[in-house]
């Protein structure tokens, strides 16, 4: 036996016969290189499902298919435990890149889907989160057309989703909004202008009943206050959209809801204030035939202003215009000053009637506007409008019902209100020639029937505890009670004024504090020179030097017959009167009065016999000057 040395400590004193090795089955061998293929195939697998350029592809076609638009995105990431997220993403309505192209562009989709249904080269998303979304939508003012109305064709712009396996469309899917941001634009020349934006969050939940049916419900943020919460539902099959809107104030965000008709009726009307939307129905109706929307508006301590032009006749208006397109003309070549310019255009210009504290329901439609027990104020006095607007232009055919509010009198100023020039002819030529004021109740009917043509108007004043002083006999009958009736007269066959027993008294204090003084008569036709048939009766008259002031000058012609002293005092009679007054149409005629006069007790002196008459009786008939 060899001894071992240190030197050799290390070294191995022994060799195996054989080597020492572990020995496989075939089966075993076969299971793993199987499952390194497996493993292989799902690593290429991943990598190709997930593949930036497949998945952005695949996302693309299918938003486009889902929305109805051009789908373009900038940059796609899937992850197995993230999900897909979608970077850049725009909508267009067409290939043209017009500056109303695009439509919506999001900076981030967050989308949850089926992830089997990648196999197959879809996408089938059950939820999509947008942050910070911006919808554009751009209206062309001179044919109010929208531009996501270019998407829609046949039925709609999610009728050309693809159909599932078996047969029914792709379910939609949920989405939820945040930080989104709906701007308005107008095109002018090939150029965007922005006319106002809001701020909106919520969600859009399929219906679980209906498979075209959107649920949505939003919160919208204005630059000056919060917005209305919105809820309604969205058909996509067609585009129709059903919406209530709640509690926000009209302002300039809030009118981008509403289509270019009633937005431009509602800015050109100024109308302000609080505002719901009960209902509002969109369908774009891509038959071709326009829109056809229903927008209800309750309204709530509302301002609005009611422009002459409404009720002026289209000829009227033109003439107005070329008159200030005359002054625009004299102005820009230095023949008259601006200001004076300016001037002339206010004084050919009645000023609009404005309302304020308005409240009632009016509802918008692609045929025009319907108002519904609509009150408001004008200045101190309470008015209710009833009726219909057939169209959205200042001479479109309506029919409007005018009327004071129940428990309201009007208050008629003793001084023209400045909205007089305002007012229809029919309503100045009462004030004109009765200068009624005092309280009253007003119902009046204004009704044009055809586009541009001249509106009428029917309806009565029913004058309680008033006063009037016509303009012929300028005596101020107070604590008068009666009517005066506007329009088509049965009796004179004509368009006028009927003064049905305006009754009342002399002036409070006078002598004929207790005297009675009744007007019946007919002012008429209204258009061109009317005619006069008046019949003014005093009982138990004291002829005063207000009663003689008032008298036509040829009545105090004959009068001063009995004043033979020129003292202007006699002659003094309590009696009855009957003053009749008559002007025939037509310009350039003169006034006829003839006045009876019964006298009791009379006192005088005749001037061409100056001498003193007492206790005297009697009648005097006073005819074209004729005593």
């Amino acid at each position: 036996m060899m001894l071992l040395n240190p030197e050799r400590l290390f070294e191995r004193s022994w060799r195996p016969r054989h080597p020492l090795r572990r020995r496989h089955c075939a089966a075993r061998r076969w299971g793993m290189a199987s499952l390194l293929l497996v493993l292989s195939l799902t690593i290429f697998g991943y990598i190709y499902l997930t593949d930036a350029e497949r998945v952005r592809s695949m996302a693309s076609a299918y938003l486009s298919d889902l929305l109805g638009g051009e789908v373009t995105i900038v940059k796609a990431n899937l992850s197995i435990f993230e999900g897909l997220r979608l970077d850049d993403v725009t909508l267009r309505v067409d290939t043209t890149n017009g500056p109303d192209s695009i439509v919506f562009h999001a900076r981030t989709f967050l989308i949850k889907f089926h992830p089997t249904q990648l196999l197959t080269g879809q996408l089938a998303a059950t939820q999509i989160v947008a942050i910070d979304p911006v919808v554009y939508l751009v209206e062309d003012p001179s044919t109010h057309r929208w531009n996501y109305q270019r998407m829609w064709h046949g039925a709609g712009p999610i009728g050309r989703r693809r159909m599932n396996g078996s047969g029914g469309l792709v379910v939609l899917p949920q989405i939820i909004l945040r930080d989104a941001v709906v701007a308005y634009m107008e095109l002018h020349d090939g150029k965007t202008t922005p006319m106002g934006s809001y701020s909106i969050e919520g969600s859009l939940n399929p219906n679980e009943e209906e498979a075209d049916r959107y649920d949505f419900q939003l919160q919208s943020r204005g630059r000056e206050s919060m917005g209305p919460s919105a809820s309604g539902t969205i058909r996509t099959q067609g585009g129709v959209s059903v919406a209530r809107l709640q509690n926000f104030t009209f302002g300039p965000d809030i009118k981008t809801m509403l289509l270019s008709q009633p937005r431009q009726w509602c800015e050109w009307h100024q109308l302000q204030g609080r505002i719901d939307i009960p209902e509002m129905i969109y369908n774009p109706n891509p038959g071709g035939g326009g829109p056809i929307f229903r927008a209800e508006l309750d309204l709530s301590d509302v301002e609005m202003a009611l422009h002459p032009e409404e009720w002026m006749t289209r000829d009227q208006n033109q003439r107005v215009k070329a008159f200030h397109d005359v002054l625009d003309v004299a102005r820009s070549r230095h023949w008259i000053s601006p200001a004076l310019a300016q001037a002339l255009k206010r004084l050919s210009t009645p000023e609009p009637i404005h309302f304020g504290q308005m409240s009632g329901n009016m509802v918008f439609t692609e045929q025009g506007i319907e108002l519904k027990d609509v009150s408001g104020k004008v200045e101190s006095n309470w008015f209710n409008v009833d009726g219909k607007i057939d169209g959205y232009s200042p001479d479109a055919p309506a029919k409007l019902t005018i009327s004071s509010v129940t428990g309201h009198d009007l208050e008629i100023p003793e001084f023209s209100p400045d909205y007089l020039g305002s007012l229809p002819k029919e309503v100045q030529e009462v004030i004109e020639k009765l200068h009624p004021r005092g309280t009253c109740g007003l119902k009046l009917v204004l009704e044009r029937v055809e586009a541009g043509g001249k509106p009428t108007v029917n309806g009565e004043l029913e004058l309680h505890d008033g006063e009037f002083r016509f303009h012929q006999f300028p005596y101020p009958v107070t604590h008068v009670n009666g009517r005066v009736q506007i329009g088509n007269d049965p009796i004179a066959k004509m368009r006028g004024i009927r003064i049905l027993n305006l009754e009342g008294h002399g002036p409070d204090g006078g002598p004929n504090a207790n005297a009675r003084i009744t007007l019946n008569g007919f002012i008429g036709p209204l258009e061109g020179d009317a005619g006069i048939w008046l019949e003014i009766n005093g009982v138990n008259m004291i002829a005063d030097s207000v009663v003689r002031a008032s008298l036509p000058p040829t009545i105090r012609r004959a009068l001063a017959m009995f004043d033979a002293e020129g003292t202007g005092q006699l002659p003094k009679s309590p009696g009855d009167f009957s003053c009749h007054i008559f002007r025939p149409p037509g310009m350039h005629q003169h006034f006829r009065v003839e006045t009876d006069v019964n006298l009791y007790d009379a006192e005088g002196a005749l001037a061409s016999f100056p001498y003193p008459i007492k206790h005297l009786t009697g009648r005097l008939e006073i005819h074209d000057g004729l005593l």
